[in-house]
């Protein structure tokens, strides 16, 4: 029996119904049991409505509210037990319990108002099945969200419709196979890289970090490349080895220049050697078996001071003071901004050594900054996302772009998505019937404001049945939306309602009731029927009534 909105400001208590409507009633009324049946009926605990055979014939009449009918003793021949266990009664209803009484009948108890049982409900699909009147209705449940397995997704319902969004490139992320892989590339995968700065280790001259198709490489350089960072009279060449590392070759004319007058440097198979020229001529005088000059007067006599190298004449032999190692040659005789540093190297000769605070000259690149690598200079990128120029981002990769992600972009109407495409901002217009913003929506109207596809929110509105209408104050009807209007359908016969009531035609009956009492039930199996009803009147009971006359029996069923 189905109800309109505009049957709910008043219910009328019911009439008396005729005899063969109040057969169907206590009919509805003998399916419950347990705790309901109880209250009801005020039956002792453990006793159930539900007869077995031999138990009854035909009801009694009557015309008085004292009294109903008497029921009759017997009937037909009852067959066997309906059931041995619950199992047995499974209706395949999940929102009915079903039971085996003590007196081998089924009863299937409507469940009203509640979750449907778990089994039945299906995780993440932004709906809730409940159970109303031992029937299953579904309805929206915007928090009925999915699970997110994959880091750089975010899952969500709207309006019961599941949604997907991808997180923004470089978000973190972690893959429990692989520990390598630990950035979104902003379009839901977990990666390795999507810059070559987020790789492991650092760049050398011999070896740089490459993002290749997000994954992280290595690319060595060449063979015997000559390094920027060399050590001065050592004999020797510092090259790559082609495999990423450093190492050196013989180099004969990288001698160790020692800064005196009276020594020959060279080297010999890479090693460096200073041999004494013991009694030829130098500028003070002649050189002795110690490699010095002697004869001179003055410091100035023994030679050309530098940075690296003094000179002191200690009893008219020349000595050299050489300047500690390390110490940086005046500002004069250093290069700017090439990541590098002139020392002595505290044998009267320079060498040239790596400093990172020597920044290279900045350029105009919003998307790069100046920065030093082992004494290697170079225009490295700005973070991901640094802001450039107006209102614009950088790539990672020193370009200043529109979006590197949807999430930067904002022009896109009620029923468009925002895309980032090829690092600019464009839109895409929303399916056809796709559910428009929450903010269009009204709530429990049983429609859906809905995408017209072309990127506008339509002028038709959709039936939605997944809504719940607004409420009739019956607990014995479904308040439900179906093909788009307010619908308040009876709920079974024998739904609870009320303190101790149960529906009955889509109305709460109470403890009493204005009929008559109930005939004995026939046996409930192959050929026992149920007993005929008592006459208007009595008090219900569910076995028998008081008194009267027998009106009529139901013949045993097969």
């Amino acid at each position: 029996m189905k109800r309109t909105p505009t049957s709910r400001a008043v219910k009328k208590r019911r009439t008396p119904r005729k005899r063969g409507t109040t057969l169907l009633a206590a009919a509805s009324v003998m399916a419950l049991g347990g705790v309901a049946c109880n209250a009801v009926f005020d039956l002792s605990p453990g006793e159930f409505f539900r007869p077995t055979g031999n138990q009854g014939g035909a009801g009694g009449a009557s015309t008085s509210s004292a009294t109903g009918g008497k029921g009759g003793q017997t009937s037909a021949q009852g067959g066997g037990p309906e059931c041995t266990q619950d199992e047995s009664c499974d209706d395949s209803n999940p929102c009915t319990i079903d039971q085996c009484t003590k007196e081998n009948t089924c009863l299937n108890t409507p469940l009203d108002d509640i979750p449907a049982p778990d089994a039945s409900q299906e995780v993440g699909d932004c709906k809730t099945k409940r159970c109303s009147g031992g029937k299953v209705i579904e309805i929206v449940d915007d928090t009925d969200i999915a699970e997110d397995t994959n880091q750089c997704v975010k899952r969500g319902c709207n309006q019961g419709t599941q949604t997907l969004t991808y997180l923004p490139l470089g978000n973190e992320c972690a893959d429990k196979m692989n520990a390598d892989v630990k950035l979104c590339d902003g379009n839901g995968t977990c990666v390795a890289c999507t810059l070559a700065t987020d790789c492991p280790g650092e760049d050398t001259e011999c070896q740089q970090r490459l993002c290749d198709n997000n994954t992280c490489v290595q690319v060595f350089s060449a063979l015997d490349k000559v390094l920027s960072l060399q050590t001065g009279g050592d004999c020797k060449l510092a090259i790559c080895d082609g495999f990423g590392m450093e190492t050196t070759k013989v180099d004969n004319s990288d001698v160790p220049i020692d800064g005196k007058e009276c020594t020959t440097d060279e080297c010999e198979n890479g090693n460096p050697i200073n041999t004494n020229n013991n009694g030829a001529k130098c500028s003070a005088g002649t050189c002795n078996g110690m490699g010095q000059c002697e004869g001179c007067g003055i410091p100035d006599d023994c030679g050309s001071p530098n940075d690296c190298l003094k000179f002191k004449c200690e009893n008219k032999v020349c000595v050299e003071d050489y300047t500690a190692d390390g110490t940086p040659v005046s500002p004069q005789h250093q290069i700017a901004n090439d990541c590098k540093e002139i020392q002595c190297n505290g044998s009267g000769n320079k060498k040239t050594v790596a400093d990172d605070n020597d920044l290279p000259t900045p350029t105009a690149n919003d998307c790069e900054y100046s920065s030093c690598s082992n004494g290697n200079p170079s225009q490295s990128p700005e973070s991901l996302n640094t802001s450039c120029m107006t209102a614009m981002y950088c790539d990672g990769n020193k370009v200043c772009v529109q979006c590197n992600d949807a999430g930067q972009c904002s022009a896109a109407a009620d029923c468009q998505t925002d895309i980032c495409s090829l690092k600019a901002c464009s839109f895409m217009n929303d399916a056809l019937n796709s559910p428009a913003p929450a903010s269009y929506q009204e709530p429990d109207d049983c429609k859906l404001h809905v995408c017209d596809g072309m990127g506008m929110v339509s002028n038709t509105q959709l039936p939605f049945d997944m809504e719940t209408p607004p409420t009739d104050m019956n607990d014995c009807t479904d308040d439900l939306c179906q093909n788009g209007k307010p619908s308040y359908d009876d709920k079974l016969d024998g739904t609870l309602c009320g303190a101790v009531g149960m529906c009955v035609m889509g109305m709460c009956e109470g403890g009493t009731s204005s009929g008559g009492g109930f005939g004995g039930a026939g046996g409930y199996g192959n050929t026992g029927g149920f007993g005929g009803f008592g006459g208007s009147g009595g008090e219900l009971n569910p076995i028998s009534s008081s008194s009267g006359t027998a009106s009529s029996s139901s013949a045993g069923g097969k």
